[in-house]
């Protein structure tokens, strides 16, 4: 399996080379990306950045005329002046829906001619400037030649802008000419010039080693040679020379960077490369479900460093109090368990209000904002007001386009439905869930989650058969590059299905596999093991875990009595865990890297919302 299957396997140089409209645009004369006030307040800030690389279907069209059309953004020189780029940036957004609007037809059509006269001409314009001087151009008149090539760009001519750009690149020299070599880039990269890219960079790089959109360009590179060391170290630098550009990076390319610097045997880069993201901005539009897991990772790094106050100066900005409330339970972070229980507030409320009445203000602003949709149901849940969960989730239609955020938001909906109970409460959700379904999860990542429950809640609710096949058509479909714990859910809803259904060898063997492979899952490993009668393995697995510190997190929340923490699992999940906390040895080993959460830190059913928020958005769910 690809070492980041879901977003760089093989990634040729030009697909990588599509996004680089988006990170090499200037940033903000403040140099900082819009922060959380700014998402919330501005109704034209766009948080919906889809990534254009998560799937091997996305990689064979990002080198096509139709993938660019509707990635491609303003494209103008980092370093020319505010006056320069006010224009392009104030027209970005028009450009950008008209490019979208582009047939992809068409567009295909237009790459195969543009391909085949930017090499005729390429070739023809070398030529004259290695045997002709080139007249240095004024200031004004670059600038104008710079202003046609990012605006032939938008239109995706990038024959046009290369004639435009070509004859007058051996003339430039320091800054103009790497202005001009980053607008040239991403048109190299459509019209598959690798080569030329490389000698590109390694051109602009000797020129402006320091400057954030040439080392953004070195990132890409070195993610599309698969060299993820070189991408940390460049990534890196970037978080010191250029913090403001992280934000414009897709998630999942700098989580794939970061995962693989945690593997290295020095954990220097990784550290480093948590600290230099966390002091950036990047994730803060993408909402805590992104930015929060990051700042859990520089607090432990602070206090591996035995930096306590620095560590417990980042509590304020983790935002989720349940991520609050999993930090009280873990001896790692015990030195600062004060610190967190002041945060949390009795009842975990002070955090509680905090959060929710950001999310719930913000969805009353802007009702119409996908990650606000998301966050507010997120809220509502952790007050446990469950039907108003379910209400705002069920104003989100599904359509065939539906945003990634859109479907967190159906899916958290689906939760809280279930956790209400009563009748029809399962059949209910899996009928809000099963439209969801059909959408191909080769092309949209975030419909794993959905079948992922579908599977374990198709068994739930005693339709055996529907969810062992739903696991197996998932297991088997080899083009959704599932990761391995991705693949130990849907085992782990197979291995219960088999045994309702009497299968009970071909169960006992899946579950054995499970517990060879799937090391990195112990939750769906554990359970299926009790499901396929291996309790004794189970209960060995669990102490194991237990006893590792770096591994017992993830279980030390199900081992909590019940009502602890918000729980949406199924009756059976819960019962496993609740008889495998009663047993003196489990016990034990829980204690060693966690405790029970005190009560006075248990969030409380109908929690008090703040009024006038509470209010303001009640009225807009209903």
């Amino acid at each position: 399996m690809p070492i980041f299957p879901r977003l760089l396997s093989n990634m040729p140089v030009m697909a990588m080379l599509t996004v680089l409209p988006a990170l090499t645009t200037p940033c903000s004369a403040s140099g900082r990306m819009p922060l959380l006030s700014k998402i919330i307040f501005d109704p034209a800030f766009s948080t919906e950045n889809e990534s254009p690389l998560k799937t091997a279907t996305d990689k064979k069209q990002a080198a096509s005329f139709s993938f660019i059309a509707a990635q491609k953004g303003a494209l103008t020189s980092p370093t020319a002046s505010d006056s320069q780029i006010e224009k392009p940036i104030e027209n970005s957004r028009k450009d950008k829906s008209n490019s979208q609007s582009t047939p992809p037809s068409d567009a295909n059509s237009s790459a195969t001619a543009a391909t085949n006269s930017v090499q005729n001409a390429s070739l023809a314009k070398e030529s004259v400037a290695s045997t002709s001087s080139t007249t240095a151009l004024s200031p004004q008149a670059l600038q104008e030649k710079i202003a046609q090539a990012t605006d032939l760009n938008r239109q995706n001519k990038c024959a046009d802008s290369l004639t435009i750009l070509d004859p007058i690149l051996p003339s430039l020299k320091g800054h103009d000419r790497v202005s001009v070599q980053l607008l040239r880039i991403p048109c190299l990269a459509s019209l598959g010039y690798d080569s030329k890219i490389i000698s590109t960079y390694e051109d602009i790089v000797s020129i402006e080693p320091d400057n954030g959109a040439v080392i953004s360009v070195g990132i890409l590179i070195a993610l599309s040679q698969d060299n993820f060391p070189k991408a940390a170290e460049r990534l890196l630098l970037l978080t010191d020379k250029d913090p403001a550009r992280i934000a414009r990076f897709d998630r999942d390319m700098v989580q794939a960077i970061l995962s693989q610097a945690q593997k290295q045997k020095d954990p220097t880069v990784w550290q480093e490369l948590v600290l230099g993201l966390s002091r950036s901005s990047w994730g803060i539009a993408e909402g805590p479900d992104t930015r929060d897991p990051l700042i859990q990772q520089a607090v432990t790094v602070y206090l591996e460093k035995h930096q306590n106050e620095d560590a417990a100066d980042l509590l304020r900005e983790i935002a989720d109090p349940e991520r609050l409330m999993e930090m009280a339970i873990s001896r790692r972070y015990e030195v600062i368990w004060p610190e967190i229980e002041r945060r949390l507030g009795t009842h975990s409320q002070d955090s509680l209000r905090q959060f929710a009445g950001l999310w719930l203000n913000a969805y009353a602003n802007q009702p119409d904002n996908a990650v606000f949709i998301n966050q507010s149901i997120r809220a509502f849940i952790l007050a446990g007001h469950l039907q108003e969960a379910v209400q705002l989730g069920d104003s989100v239609k599904i359509t065939p386009h539906i945003s990634d955020n859109n479907i967190k938001a159906i899916v958290r909906s689906a939760d809280a439905r279930f956790a209400l109970g009563g009748g029809g409460a399962i059949s209910g959700a899996i009928g809000r869930l099963q439209p969801l379904s059909r959408l191909d999860p080769t092309r949209r990542q975030t419909i794993l989650p959905v079948d992922i429950r579908l599977s374990e809640w198709l068994g739930q609710s005693g339709r055996y058969y529907e969810s062992r096949n739903l696991s197996e058509k998932m297991l088997s479909n080899l083009s959704l590059s599932l990761t391995p714990t991705d693949i130990a859910w849907f085992q782990r809803s197979a291995v219960c299905s088999m045994m309702k259904l009497g299968q009970r060898g071909q169960a006992n063997q899946m579950a054995e596999e499970m517990r060879q492979s799937h090391l990195d899952n112990k939750q769906a490993v554990i359970e299926a093991l009790f499901c396929a009668g291996k309790s004794e393995e189970a209960v060995n697995l669990a102490i194991s875990t237990l006893d590792n510190p770096s591994q017992a997190e993830s279980l030390l929340k199900l081992l909590q009595p019940e009502g602890r923490f918000p729980d949406i699992r199924p009756q059976y999940s819960r019962a496993v865990w609740s008889k495998l906390s009663a047993m003196p040895a489990v016990e034990r080993a829980f204690l060693k890297n966690g405790r029970i959460l005190p009560e006075k830190f248990q969030l409380r059913q109908n929690a008090p919302l703040p009024n006038v928020i509470y209010n303001s958005s009640s009225s807009t769910v209903s």
